[in-house]
């Protein structure tokens, strides 16, 4: 083009799909349509660039509305120009300094049809210049025919819906974390003149909501890809271990989630969750056929789909049937998301169902067959003249169906019988009865009715003695009962509950399969029920405890489990016992229980075992995973039983004076083990009264605590807790942080600070203790940049650019490996002793420079071996390296961490002196958490307890 070229539009990456026909009949400049196929793939990456008025990338179905509709118009016109209008849209740009830019259209009158006559290969034959009107020359692609006897393509966009939702995202995403204000406006070029320079597409929050509000986006992909811009744009200038980039990593994360959870109208979420907890996730029209989709997730699995099972809400979605599985038949509906587990078959259920495939297909060979074999003997009968013989074959096919369908409804008619008389013989039995107490009832009513309704109703109905017992205290009514006759009561009430409800289930019997499976259990039952009848009369039910496994389960399943699973408990809190409920497992060497999630073969189970006066629920899992679970049970408690050994079990063993004890672990407090690890086993307390809570998807469970950990939530002055992972120590921050607000949050100005350097535990623990007012969750570095920019602007001295940063890589890069290239000290251990001791220490922050000095770094003394395990001959080296790294760093007018700090902690000195009011409300905090603090400095340390206002704030 002779336009003047603006700057880079976008970078696209292209694949070629189509090729234009080479062919001696061509009637005009340009390609007919449709374009070939290529013989090989191909793929490329353009630069576009804003020029003037010629567009060389257009949508597909764009250029053939235009190219169709000039053929068209040209043939339906007798090939001939003359009278045909064309229009199109063209950008005219003001030469530089000028204030504004139009994008306007044109309309013309078509003069001529000029053949290309540009020499280069990709111009060839194209319709390049082509269309001749008054004054000017376009491209055939690039304008369209009024009237065009070709019906008008309709645009792709995004809906209004999904518009609205994506443009509301970006005000609420700046009032969840102010830091992403950095990202709303252009890049202002003035201040960073190299900008346009790294940066060849830039974008921003600001043009991405004007472009959804003009409908420039066709498809929210298309959103989501501008959004990706600006984090690609942050990492290239700015690295990756930039702030900037942490947030603009955590703003696309966020709005890819959204996207990714929006659905359209008339579509549907699908989740295919696999066993091995693994989710794909595909957005499907609600009339398509499922099978191209089940294909797609095969591929994407990596695992034959003939060796997969899909269900859906217990319907068993099949891949080799011949009817459409469409979503809406299904049962979903539009705009919902629902989620389709996929199981593993195994071999054995591979080799089943392929045998299953092959009978039917043998089925329909035989068929086939017989109906050839029938229809050839008819007809050699007919030929032959023998129309009696062929008339008898037809006659007994036909009456061999009829008997067959009268054998089905005779069947069916006998099953009826049956029923009908069994119900007869049970109004016989107990009709009698029944009638009494509906006599009983009736003179009952018409004396004590008025009576009745003056009485205020309970909130619940009592049906039974199941929902009696728990509004009575048993326990306290046994001490008023001296001879125990309640107690000899209540179990035999549970005798009776248990055989009235297993001879209910043996009467129910729904299929053969069940009935034996029910006989086998109450085998079971009555071999274990004198050792579980005495462990359950001790069972506290005000509350139970739930693992990690459970709560996972319990926020990634299906509701309708988390429906059943607190019906079940209830049942045992209310003493409900039957086999489906509580069935001890045999062949464990401790008492472990099953219950049932699901009725069939199959389905879930609940493992829990009775720990002292409380239960634990382990795992809920598939019945094929029970014996594998129990057993990692069985060895966890085995662990558990081996730590409780005294801690002089082993001199007295080896000295002789060890003496066989019933209780080795006297003295020691039992703590569980996890079942899929040696740690701690986490545990959740689930209380009785809120059991309801599980039911619902923003269930958040309390968790439970040791005495060790409750001694260390309850310690007084500032606490530094050591362990290695898993042993709870982010558990007790967030017992802590409760602890401390109901102890004192009733005081005015209380205010609870979290802080640590992962935006993710940030968020863990945020989401554990809930968004309260008064506490703040928070990364360092947004701590340290939110001081400096708000409370502290006034008083820090030091202008920290992020174009001037020095972190490691660059230390490394820049500076030790160009200077020391030779040197035996690593870069690492240099840059170590600059952060710890030369800077970051606190004998280096009473100095007036804020350096240490050469004589205390070197002497053996000052920093003894266990604090600095360099040798005295290498501090030398590592002191000289510091010296040059600070001349390198006052030259480009760079920082680093401990510069910031430093400069932090003397403006926080200035603001307690000259701004105190300020500094106790927009500083100050009652209390302050830090996690992982062996990852910070000694200055980073004391800038917490600045912050917290001394010691006893800091946990």
């Amino acid at each position: 083009s002779d336009g003047k070229l603006r700057g880079v539009a976008a970078i696209v990456s292209l694949k070629i799909t189509g090729v234009p026909s080479q062919s001696s009949t061509q009637l005009f400049s340009w390609p007919t349509l449709p374009f070939g196929s290529p013989s090989s793939e191909h793929s490329f990456e353009v630069t576009v660039f804003e020029c003037h008025k010629e567009t060389f990338i257009i949508p597909e179905f764009l250029y053939s509305w235009r190219i169709n509709g000039l053929d068209k118009a040209i043939e339906f016109n007798n090939y001939g120009v003359d009278g045909l209008r064309i229009f199109g849209h063209e950008t005219e740009y003001y030469e530089d300094g000028a204030e504004d830019e139009e994008y306007g259209g044109f309309r013309a009158s078509m003069e001529n049809i000029l053949a290309t006559n540009e020499d280069e290969l990709h111009f060839k034959d194209s319709g390049y210049r082509t269309i001749d009107c008054n004054f000017s020359v376009y491209s055939a692609w690039n304008v369209a025919v009024e009237g065009a006897p070709v019906p008008a393509p309709i645009v792709p966009k995004i809906s209004a819906n999904a518009a609205e939702t994506f443009e509301r995202w970006i005000p609420k995403m700046l009032r969840l974390d102010p830091s992403v204000q950095d990202f709303l406006d252009p890049v202002d070029t003035s201040e960073y003149v190299d900008y346009l320079d790294m940066i060849e597409v830039p974008m921003c929050l600001s043009l991405i909501q004007k472009r959804l509000n003009c409908n420039y986006y066709t498809n929210k992909r298309s959103v989501l890809a501008d959004m990706e811009l600006v984090k690609e744009n942050c990492y290239k200038y700015h690295g990756n271990d930039n702030h900037l980039y942490t947030t603009a990593t955590l703003m696309y994360e966020n709005f890819k989630s959204m996207v990714d959870s929006f659905v359209e109208e008339g579509q549907v979420l699908l989740k295919f969750a696999s066993a091995d907890g693994e989710i794909l996730s595909f957005h499907y029209n609600l009339s398509f056929d499922l099978k191209p989709l089940l294909l797609r997730y095969s591929v994407e699995s990596g695992v034959l789909l003939k060796c997969l099972r899909f269900n859906f809400d217990q319907t068993v979605i099949h891949t080799n049937s011949r009817r459409k599985q469409i979503p809406s038949e299904l049962g979903m509906k539009s705009g919902g998301t629902y989620s389709i587990r996929v199981l593993k078959l195994s071999a054995e259920e591979q080799r089943f169902q392929e045998l299953y495939e092959q009978k039917i297909q043998l089925d329909k060979v035989r068929r086939i067959i017989a109906r050839n074999v029938i229809a050839s003997f008819i007809w050699r009968c007919h030929e032959q003249g023998q129309q009696r013989k062929a008339r008898k074959a037809i006659t007994d096919l036909v009456w061999r169906r009829i008997a067959l369908r009268r054998r089905q409804q005779l069947r069916i008619g006998v099953i009826m019988i049956q029923k009908l008389h069994r119900g007869l013989s049970t109004r016989k039995i107990y009709g009698g009865q029944v009638q009494m107490r509906l006599e009983e009832f009736r003179q009952f009513s018409s004396v004590w009715k008025q009576t009745i309704e003056q009485v205020p109703r309970s909130v619940h109905t009592l049906t039974g003695w199941a929902l009696v017992r728990e509004r009575i205290d048993v326990k306290k009514v046994e001490f008023m009962d001296e001879d125990g006759n309640l107690a000899d009561t209540d179990e035999k009430l549970n005798k009776a509950l248990t055989g009235a409800l297993n001879e209910e289930v043996a009467e129910a019997g729904e299929s053969e399969e069940g009935e034996i499976e029910s006989k086998i259990d109450d085998l079971t039952i009555e071999e274990n029920s004198a050792g579980a009848e005495n462990d359950q009369a001790e069972l506290d039910w005000s509350q139970f405890q739930v693992t990690a496994h459970v709560v996972k389960f319990m926020k990634t399943g299906d509701a309708k489990y988390r429906e059943i699973f607190v019906k079940k408990m209830k049942q045992l809190a209310k003493g409900e016992r039957s086999h489906k409920l509580q069935k001890p497992l045999k062949g464990c060497e401790s008492t472990i229980y099953e219950s049932y999630l699901e009725n069939k073969g199959g389905g879930f189970r609940i493992l829990w075992t009775q720990e002292d006066n409380r239960i634990v629920v382990w795992f809920i899992a598939k019945h094929k995973w029970v014996s594998r679970l129990a057993k990692l049970i069985d060895d966890a408690k085995n662990r558990t039983a081996r730590q409780q050994m005294s801690d002089s079990f082993v001199s007295e063993m080896e000295s002789g004076n060890y003496t066989c004890s019933d209780s080795p672990s006297q003295g020691k407090k039992e703590i569980l083990l996890d079942a899929l690890g040696n740690v701690p086993l986490k545990l959740y307390d689930v209380n009785f009264d809120n059991v309801d809570d599980i039911a619902k998807k923003s269930w958040t469970p309390q968790m439970h605590l040791t005495d060790e950990e409750r001694e260390v939530v309850e310690a007084k002055g500032t606490v530094l807790l050591l362990g290695r992972s898993g042993t709870g120590k982010t558990i007790c921050i967030c017992n802590r942080i409760e602890y401390d607000r109901q102890r004192l949050g009733h005081k005015p100005n209380f205010s609870q600070l979290f802080v640590s350097r992962s935006s993710q535990l940030c968020r863990y623990v945020k989401d554990a203790v809930g968004n309260v007012e008064g506490i703040s969750f928070t990364t360092f570095d947004t701590l340290v940049r939110h001081l400096i920019e708000s409370p502290l602007s006034e008083v820090i001295n030091g202008n920290f650019r992020p174009r001037q940063y020095v972190n490691f890589a660059r230390f490394n890069q820049d500076f030790y490996t160009e200077r020391y290239p030779q040197e035996n000290v690593s870069a690492l251990i240099v840059w170590k002793s600059i952060r710890t001791f030369l800077k970051g220490s606190i004998e280096a922050f009473q100095t007036s420079t804020g350096l240490l000095s050469k004589e205390y770094f070197i002497h053996p003394k000052k920093l003894g071996k266990n604090r600095c395990k360099i040798s005295l001959e290498m501090r030398d080296i590592v002191y000289d390296i510091f010296l040059q790294y600070q001349l390198w760093m006052d030259e480009g007018h760079l920082w680093d961490d401990c510069d910031r700090i430093l400069a932090v902690l003397k403006g926080m000195q200035d603001a307690k002196k000259s701004h105190s009011s300020a500094y106790d409300e927009q500083i100050k905090k009652s209390k302050l958490y830090v996690d992982e603090v062996q990852d910070y400095t000694q200055l980073e340390i004391l800038m917490f307890f600045y912050i917290g206002g001394g010691p006893g704030a800091l946990f």
